[in-house]
């Protein structure tokens, strides 16, 4: 028999279902929401992608509905199915989620992003990178209602990378991300370093919607942006995330750069980190 092989995105959340496992994990950087076992087979393989607007904080109760999918999807095909890749057909490759907790202006966080900067060189095509940020929300704080560690130019900082990321192609955000590391991190949040970074990067600030989502002048002090910074970090704060820079890899965390490396078991070299990659991706792709 062939094990069901289905991928859900939920808003921001993405849930594979395949071979008898339920995984939940987010493509704008939030991590394994839920790990339950599915022992459910059909005589050919079903695989589809639907679209189901659930708000991200809904997400373990979602999960535990999807265990229904299987059965729906056999009932009644049109509803939700919306890509059928018919019996003899292939869905794209899953990639790993790989979520980097992190300060934008923290020397620790750009040492992580420049490792995985290296790691990207190797397997881009297998890795769904994303950023979390790590800071105190702060209802008093006028422009962002939160507090960075690094001040206020953090914040803009933390802003200007969620909004790239959200509006422009993965490999164009993360050159934007480097770009603003290579200026030194005393510039980072700076509006001028954004817009010239994002100009570098190929991210057209004005009609993309980076900038509306971090505010034209390149402050990071747009609405969209500061509620999106506001969900980044209660996001870090529910995944156990306190120093930056943290890294997890499908859901699970891995290594810390605090200062020196820290809860590292599999390693923290380019190597280590592509070698955990592979093995996440094999595993999530039934390569075996």
């Amino acid at each position: 028999m062939v094990g069901f092989g289905v991928i859900v995105t939920v808003n921001f959340w993405t849930v594979h279902l395949q071979a008898q496992s339920v995984i939940c994990y987010s493509s704008e950087g939030t991590s394994v929401g839920l790990r339950l076992r599915l022992g459910i087979f059909l005589p050919t393989v079903v695989r589809a992608r639907v679209l189901i607007n659930t708000p991200a904080h809904m997400l373990p109760t979602t999960c535990v509905a999807l265990l229904l999918l299987p059965m729906a999807i056999v009932a009644s095909p049109p509803f939700l199915v919306l890509q059928d890749f018919g019996q003899q057909g292939v869905l794209d490759d899953v990639k790993v989620p790989v979520q980097l907790g992190v300060m934008s202006r923290c020397p620790d966080a750009l040492l992580c992003e420049n490792i995985f900067d290296q790691v990207l060189k190797k397997v881009a095509d297998k890795v769904d990178l994303s950023l979390l940020f790590v800071a105190k929300i702060n209802s008093s704080e006028p422009d962002f209602g939160v507090t960075c560690l690094h001040g206020r130019d953090e914040c803009a900082g933390n802003v200007q990378q969620l909004c790239t990321a959200k509006y422009s192609p993965s490999s164009n955000w993360w050159e934007f991300v480097q770009c603003l590391n290579y200026q030194g991190r005393d510039k980072i949040g700076s509006p001028e370093v954004a817009l010239n970074c994002a100009r570098a990067a190929g991210i057209d600030w004005e009609t993309s919607g980076s900038g509306q989502c971090a505010g034209l002048d390149g402050s990071g002090k747009g609405l969209e942006g500061v509620q999106l910074l506001r969900e980044s970090i209660m996001m870090s704060r529910q995944l156990g995330i306190e120093k930056s820079c943290t890294v997890l890899i499908n859901g699970r965390k891995v290594c810390i750069h605090d200062g020196t490396w820290k809860e590292c078991e599999d390693g923290h070299t380019v190597n280590d980190f592509v070698k955990q990659i592979n093995s996440e991706f094999d595993r999530l792709n039934n390569a075996n």
